[in-house]
């Protein structure tokens, strides 16, 4: 099974937002005054799991506790040396690509219904929220759902269909944030002039192009799915006179009647 908080993740990690390493970092804050202290670059993974170091030593687990999603550490006691990090950062924290994955799997199912849904192991549902766990993709019986000669959760072709809805979902996210928040401002009547208001029109513009990628990773999809060819279609013969058959077509071989 396909469980979208573990193979998910990983996949969004390779195909969508790959993670960036920060190694012995310092931490922002006072030395000798303060238990808590931040990070340039947020939000950290999970996985691997960050090394806090004070010095040259690293701390004990139990010495400190991590925001992953601010890139804060605070420690139980105010250390006397330099706070130091290890750790990896993306600009989608693993909280938010649980939910972008949900999302594309809904933009998956809206732009080629099959009846998918996710499982929780007890119930079969498709608005389950990001705190669920697992959540697998399973067909309207709770299985694994065949996708011609392989399964979901081993077809290469389906797992890369809907990276790529998660890819959109990214960029229609960004899209809406700086519809929002993308203008041209001034900063004083003799200052600089910072205009944004482009921002909103290139995103659409990949925006654009990835639907497109969508679509064609899901034509590729359903010549998997359907073994038969059962989704381009069948085409009729263009209908016409017996004095048009008898006189002018002389082309075809055989005459269909």
């Amino acid at each position: 099974m396909y469980d979208l908080k573990v193979d998910g993740v990983r996949d969004f990690r390779l195909y969508v937002s790959r993670p960036r390493v920060v190694v012995r970092e310092p931490l922002s804050g006072y030395v000798g005054v303060d238990t808590t202290y931040r990070s340039r670059y947020r939000p950290w993974l999970r996985d691997p799991a960050p090394s806090i170091f004070i010095g040259s030593t690293e701390a004990g687990s139990d010495t400190y506790h991590v925001d992953l999603e601010s890139g804060t550490v605070e420690f139980t006691t105010v250390p006397d040396q330099q706070p130091s990090a290890s750790y990896h950062w993306s600009d989608v924290g693993d909280d938010e690509a649980i939910g972008v994955l949900i999302s594309a799997f809904r933009e998956m199912e809206s732009r080629w219904p099959r009846g998918f849904r996710l499982f929780n192991g007890s119930g079969l549902d498709m608005f389950y929220d990001d705190g669920s766990s697992p959540l697998y993709v399973a067909d309207w019986d709770g299985n694994d759902p065949a996708c011609g000669r392989y399964s979901f959760s081993t077809s290469p072709v389906e797992r890369e269909y809907l990276m790529s809805c998660a890819k959109y979902v990214v960029i229609a996210n960004a899209l809406q944030e700086a519809a929002q928040h993308s203008f041209a401002y001034r900063e004083s009547d003799r200052g600089i002039t910072v205009d944004k208001t482009n921002v909103p029109r290139n995103i659409e513009s990949a925006l654009k192009v990835l639907d497109g990628e969508v679509y064609r990773k899901m034509r590729v999809a359903q010549s998997v799915y359907y073994s038969s060819g059962q989704h381009l279609g069948r085409a009729m013969i263009q209908p016409a006179t017996e004095d048009y058959l008898d006189n002018y077509a002389w082309q075809p071989t055989r005459r269909i009647r």
